[in-house]
C-alpha cells in the first residue's frame, strides 16, 4: 500500500496567506517527526540517546525569543536574514559537522535559502580546508593561528591570519561541486588591514565592482554589480609604500532573505584561543549573529588536571565580549563529545564539563545541548568507533560521524523552536 504524500496533500487545502503560513510550518514540524521515525539511524545506532536530543533551557527560554521571533518572521514572511555562528576547534574548522546541520536544516526548512558567510583561504596557509569550498591561491602566504602559543599577531574573529608580501598574490575562492549550498553572494566583507602600506585589492570577474572601507575601519566592503558565485581578489603594488596584505577573513552577503550559517573553528584551539583575539569584538560586529552556538571544550578537557572554574571563567570572559556587541543574542553550548586522553585513557572530563556548561547556561540564561549525553556519555566513544563514527583517536568523528550529530543538532533546534510556536501560537 502506498504511504500517503503528507505533503502533497496539504497543498490544495490552503489557499490564503494565513494558509500557506501555517502550511509550512506544518510542513517543517512533519519533516522533523518523519526524518527521525524514517532515518536509518534512529535503528541503526542503539547507543545513541534519542529521547535525550533536546536543547535544555535551564533559566527559561527568554533570551531565546528575539532568536525565534526573526526564525518565524522568516518561515513566514520570508523576511531575514537571520544569522547563526558556529565557534569550535577543529570539530568546526573541518567544515564537516557545520556543512551537516545546514543541510539538515534545509530538509527541514523546504524553499528556505541557507548559505554560508565566513569563508577563510586555509589551504593558502597550510591549514585543514573545509570541504565545501576549494581554495585556489598564487604568491607565499604566511599564517597564524590562535591556536599557536607563542603567535603574538593581530587576529579577529575567526582566529586565523594570512599574510603575503608578494605584489602579484591572488586568492580565488568556489564551491565545491556537490558541496552543498554554492556560494552566492552580491556583498563581500573583507576583514584586512588597509593602510598606506597594503596591496591594492581588485576583483577581475566584475570590474564594476564599488570597494569602500566601512566608517570604524573594520572591514572593507565590495558591492558588486551583479551576484558572485566565485571570490576572486588579486593584489598589486599601485604605491612605493605599499609592501604587504594581512586578511582575517571573508564575510560573503545576500541579497536573498535566508539562513546565513558562519563556521569559525581553529584546529587545537581552546578558550583562551578566542580570548586572545584582540579584533574578536570588533570583526562580531559586522556578523551579528541571533543565535551562536558554543563548541568549546575539547582541547581545554584534553588534560589530566582539568580546572572546572577557569574552564567556566573563561566562557564568562567570552560570553562578556559576545554580549557587549550583540546583547540580544541567543547564546546555546554544546557539551564535549566523549572522548579518550591519548587514545588509552577514558577522559573522565567530560562529565566535568557537562556539569561546567549547564552551570553557565543557568548563570548566562543560555541553551545546552548535551552532546556528551545523546552520543551515549562515558565511554560512549569506543562504539561510535566501532560504527565508524568516530576516528580511532578517540577524539574526531568521520564525515558520517560529523553529518549526523549535524543532523542530531539540526533535530533538537527545530525541535525547540515547534515548542516555542506552539506554546506562543496556543497563547501559553
Amino acid at each position: 500500500m502506498r504511504k500517503p504524500d503528507k505533503y502533497m496533500s496539504c497543498t490544495h487545502v490552503f489557499s490564503t496567506m494565513q494558509g500557506a503560513i501555517l502550511f509550512l510550518l506544518i510542513c517543517i514540524q512533519l519533516s522533523i517527526s518523519d526524518i527521525s521515525a524514517q532515518s536509518p539511524d534512529a535503528t541503526r545506532f542503539s547507543f545513541i540517546q534519542y529521547d535525550k536530543n533536546i536543547l535544555a533551557f535551564p533559566n527559561g527560554i527568554g533570551s531565546y525569543l528575539p532568536f525565534y521571533e526573526k526564525l518565524q518572521t522568516l518561515l513566514s514572511k520570508g523576511e531575514g536574514p537571520v544569522n547563526i555562528m558556529h565557534i569550535g576547534g577543529s570539530h568546526v574548522q573541518a567544515g564537516v559537522w557545520t556543512e551537516g546541520l545546514c543541510s539538515s536544516m534545509q530538509t527541514r526548512m523546504p524553499g528556505i535559502s541557507i548559505s554560508r558567510g565566513l569563508v577563510f583561504p586555509y589551504r593558502a596557509v597550510g591549514t585543514t580546508q573545509p570541504g565545501d569550498y576549494i581554495v585556489e591561491f598564487g604568491g607565499i602566504w604566511q599564517g597564524c593561528r590562535n591556536a599557536q602559543r607563542d603567535s603574538d599577531c593581530a587576529l579577529g574573529l575567526m582566529g586565523i591570519s594570512a599574510s603575503t608580501r608578494d605584489s602579484n598574490a591572488f586568492l580565488m575562492i568556489t564551491s565545491r561541486p556537490n558541496g552543498g549550498n554554492a556560494l552566492r553572494f552580491h556583498r563581500l566583507k573583507i576583514f584586512c588591514e588597509q593602510d598606506e602600506a597594503s596591496y591594492t585589492m581588485s576583483f577581475p570577474h566584475d570590474t564594476l565592482a564599488i570597494t569602500l572601507r566601512d566608517s570604524a575601519n573594520t572591514y572593507t566592503l565590495v558591492e558588486f554589480s551583479r551576484t558572485m558565485d566565485t571570490l576572486y581578489l588579486q593584489l598589486s603594488k599601485t604605491d612605493s609604500a605599499q609592501h604587504s596584505f594581512s586578511m582575517y577573513g571573508f564575510r560573503m552577503e545576500s541579497e536573498q532573505s535566508g539562513l546565513c550559517v558562519d563556521a569559525i573553528g581553529n584546529n587545537g584551539a581552546d578558550l583562551p584561543s578566542y580570548l586572545k583575539c584582540d579584533l574578536f569584538e570588533q570583526q562580531l560586529q559586522a556578523a551579528l549573529p541571533d543565535l551562536i552556538i558554543l563548541s568549546l571544550g575539547i582541547n581545554d578537557a584534553y588534560t589530566r588536571h582539568f580546572n572546572a572554574e577557569q574552564y567556566k571563567n573563561n566562557y564568562r570572559s567570552l560570553v562578556a565580549k559576545i554580549r557587549t556587541v550583540a546583547p540580544d543574542c541567543a547564546i546555546l553550548f554544546t557539551t564535549n563529545n566523549d572522548s579518550y586522553y591519548r587514545k588509552r585513557y577514558p577522559n573522565v572530563n567530560g562529565g566535568k564539563v557537562q556539569q561546567a556548561i549547564f552551570e553557565l547556561a543557568e548563570e548566562c540564561h543560555a541553551g545546552v545541548w548535551d552532546l556528551y549525553t545523546v552520543m551515549g556519555g562515558h565511554k560512549s566513544i569506543n562504539q561510535w568507533v566501532s560504527a565508524r563514527l568516530a576516528r580511532t583517536d578517540r577524539i574526531h568523528f568521520t564525515s558520517t560521524g560529523y553529518h549526523l550529530i549535524g543532523n542530531l543538532l539540526s533535530e533538537a533546534l527545530m525541535s525547540a523552536f515547534m515548542e516555542y510556536h506552539n506554546q506562543s501560537d496556543s497563547g501559553d
